[in-house]
């Protein structure tokens, strides 16, 4: 969300048109049956084999549905 680009505003005109679409429908969260927030994340250290360069992203869960996740290959070795 820091420096979004022409394909992520493309990708927002794409769900804004499927609610649209869909009044009433929404995007819809089941209920897992528990409250908990979970964050989870990882990290492949030096993973690229062309630049040597990690890869790290996370993925966060309130009550077993995903409501945010980041995938980044980092700028220095």
């Amino acid at each position: 969300m820091s420096s979004p680009r022409t394909t992520h505003w493309a990708t927002l005109e794409q769900i804004l048109c499927y609610l649209k679409g869909a009044p009433g429908r929404g995007i819809w969260y089941r209920n897992h049956g528990h409250a908990h927030i979970e964050c989870f994340s990882n990290a492949d250290w030096a993973g690229s084999k062309i630049d040597r360069t990690s890869t790290t992203g996370y993925c966060v869960f309130v009550e077993g549905n995903l409501v945010s996740w980041k995938s980044k290959k980092q700028n220095v070795v």
